[in-house]
This record gives structure tokens, sequence and C-alpha cells, in this order.
């Protein structure tokens, strides 16, 4: 992905400020399961009546196990 304007990269520097902690990672979109989520009902009521709209399209799909201090691969599809 090209950054010509460096959008992306101040976008991640605002949204990645304090309390976040920044890391070196490649843009990347998370997608919370409703089941598992612990805070479903509360997204559900600030994206109701919402659509994002447009297509997207992923190179890539992970199934990950994400903690405080960790990320791990457990799973990956291939395109």
């Amino acid at each position: 992905m090209d950054d010509v304007n460096q959008g992306w990269a101040g976008l991640r520097r605002r949204l990645l400020s304090t309390p976040m902690t920044p890391i070196d990672f490649p843009a990347h979109a998370t997608i919370a399961h409703p089941r598992t989520y612990k805070r479903r009902t509360q997204c559900y009521a600030e994206l109701a009546g919402h659509h994002a709209g447009g297509t997207v399209w992923a190179r890539e799909l992970l199934f990950t196990q994400t903690t405080s201090n960790s990320f791990t691969i457990l799973r990956r599809f291939p395109p």
C-alpha cells in the first residue's frame, strides 16, 4: 500500500496515541464475532441503522488470538 500523502500514517498516529501502544503492523481490519465480543450490545446500539457500503477486497483472512500483550495467528485461510 502506498501512502503518498501520509494520510494513513497520520491516522495511525492519532488512533494509536496514549493510552494505546503503537506497533509496527500492516493495515488491517478487525471483525469481532457477535457471540464472543464482550461489548456486543454497545456495538449493536451504536451501529444500528448504519451501512458502510462499498466493496472490500481482502488478500488474506486470519483467525487470531489477541491478548493485552500478544497477537497469535491460529489459522490462515487461503485466498
